[in-house]
């Protein structure tokens, strides 16, 4: 008996011990896998909308983007390579409402909130996406509107870039005229994109731009203020840009340098993608050679690659993200940031390896025999109507009519070899 009053002092110190070694068991294969910290850690997909986007509800932006994106990645059989926490969205389109937005921050405002941000480690978006898991994606419809506008650039490409990019802007793109006022516009998307920025911390960033909003982050990064954040761009990616537009970036690189312009010195690697039929959209390079200077020493020159999506609205963000050169480009970029960050393991990268877009070269272009067709059919519609217009002038004016119809078709044909060989765009 006096035994048995004993056993409770004797077990106490084996069931600590016992404890003990149950907590350090669970505390290592937490460790094991892929921690809290170590998602926070990982590169971060940035996703900056474009013009048009006032009175749109953040989630439905959200929407429209992770639907193109995931529709992007499953066609290259990466769908579940990039987790939700590594996907940002910066939303800016409520600075252009009228009334304004009473969330619109202002100067002061906005540098109180970067500083917030700096110091703490906060994922950039919350909300549940589950809305934007569709299998299918539907694409708007291109409009007598659009096709009209591209009809008319195609027309005025004689004009001055800089009279057609203020006509253009202050016809159909007001948002974007106001934004290069740089008044209270262009502070509230300043703001947007530095809170990101100072959001993400030293986490390396691809930021994926659309439109106005490869503007907006060109411009941050080219024209940088006294206490800016810095983020470590792993690759800037351009969808549907207007940076190849010279009146543009002359209004953006406010050192008035000419050709080649300024890359931006936090950007390592830069692709631009531009379809071919999207109507607003410019090409980076300039007479086959880019715009833009190399960046930093590490860094690698601007890739351009061409597109043709004819299924769909040429400008819109989902036709762009699902093609699968955007997908990769994503995708890639992503895994070498992870690797050179030390979060590789935490990924699962080595499974999917994905293929980056660096020796793609245009090949829908060459590839495409409606794009050649068509490429014929305007070659032969401008050399007729050159041809016509010539024999009427001469008829009018007694002038020889066979020559003036071959003087008017070669002028139309060397036109429209002009326009396809992209000198005039």
């Amino acid at each position: 008996m006096p035994y048995v009053g004993r056993k409770p002092a004797v077990l106490l110190p084996l069931v600590c011990v016992l404890m003990a070694g149950l907590v350090t068991t669970h505390q290592s294969i937490a460790q094991a896998g892929p921690s809290r910290v170590e998602q926070t850690q990982l590169p971060l997909v940035l996703f900056v909308h474009g013009r048009g986007q006032k009175d749109r509800a953040d989630q439905e932006i959200r929407v429209e983007w992770l639907s193109g994106f995931r529709a992007g990645q499953r066609d290259i059989g990466a769908l579940d390579l990039i987790p939700t926490s590594a996907i940002a969205f910066t939303f800016y389109q409520h600075a252009f409402e009228q009334p304004p937005d009473p969330a619109v921050p202002t100067p002061s405002a906005c540098a109180d909130a970067v500083a917030r941000a700096e110091r703490s480690e906060a994922l950039l978006i919350f909300d549940d996406d589950s809305l934007a898991r569709s299998d299918a994606l539907t694409f708007h419809s291109r409009s007598f509107e659009n096709a009209a506008v591209q009809m008319a650039r195609d027309a005025l490409t004689i004009v001055s870039p800089d009279l057609m990019l203020r006509v253009f802007t202050a016809l159909f793109g007001r948002d974007t005229h106001d934004w290069l006022e740089r008044g209270i516009e262009y502070d509230a998307t300043r703001c947007r994109i530095e809170l990101a920025f100072a959001h993400a911390g030293k986490r390396p960033i691809i930021v994926v731009a659309h439109s106005q909003g490869t503007l907006a982050v060109y411009d941050y990064l080219v024209n940088g203020h006294r206490g800016d954040a810095i983020p470590d761009i792993a690759r800037f990616i351009t969808l549907g840009s207007q940076l190849g537009n010279p009146a543009m970036i002359a209004r953006l690189d406010t050192s008035r340098r000419q050709v080649p312009y300024h890359y931006p010195k936090q950007v390592k690697s830069w692709v631009n993608l531009h379809d071919y039929e999207d109507f607003i959209t410019f090409p980076i390079t300039w007479e086959g050679k880019p715009m833009f200077e190399a960046g930093k020493s590490d860094s690698t020159p601007p890739i351009e690659l061409g597109i043709n999506d004819p299924s769909s609205y040429h400008h819109q963000i989902g036709a762009y993200l699902a093609h699968p050169f955007t997908a990769r480009a994503i995708a890639a970029a992503w895994c070498d940031a992870a690797r050179t960050s030390g979060t590789y393991a935490a990924t699962s990268c080595a499974t999917y390896n994905p293929r980056d877009v660096l020796l793609e070269r245009d090949q829908e272009w060459h590839q495409s025999v409606p794009k050649k067709a068509e490429h014929v059919t305007k070659f032969a519609f401008l050399a007729g109507t050159g041809a016509f217009i010539g024999f009427q002038a001469a008829d009018h004016n007694n002038w020889p009519r066979a020559t003036m119809a071959w003087v008017g078709a070669f002028v139309g044909a060397s036109y429209a070899w002009l326009r396809d060989s992209g000198v005039t765009r």
